[in-house]
């Protein structure tokens, strides 16, 4: 993520970066922008299999219970995969601007 950061892949740098759980749901990656709004939410699949817009889905669900700027700020989607995206989910990325899929390739 530090690299990516870096990379200029989002029109703002994060300068906190760990993870978020509560009693129910956990986020692998939670990266923020405290001078701004901004909140990258990242899911990491080790799968064999193609991760799905299922993952996404589940992500968006996550991210909404967390508290931090609920009202205002711009939340980020971003899952990496070991076996790739389906193409369901490619197509979904195209069309969105806070959808970044990273792979073993891309990242």
């Amino acid at each position: 993520m530090w690299d990516l950061n870096t990379k200029d892949c989002w029109p703002f740098h994060f300068s906190k970066i760990g993870h978020w759980w509560d009693r129910k749901n956990e986020i692998d990656i939670a990266a923020l922008d405290p001078e701004g709004d901004d909140l990258i939410r990242g899911e990491c699949k080790y799968w064999k299999e193609p991760v799905g817009k299922n993952i996404l889905y589940e992500l968006e669900q996550k991210a909404d219970k967390v508290e931090w700027k609920k009202n205002r700020r711009r939340v980020w989607y971003v899952p990496f995969s070991a076996a790739g995206f389906t193409e369901e989910l490619k197509i979904i990325a195209k069309k969105r601007e806070d959808l970044q899929l990273f792979d073993e390739r891309s990242a």
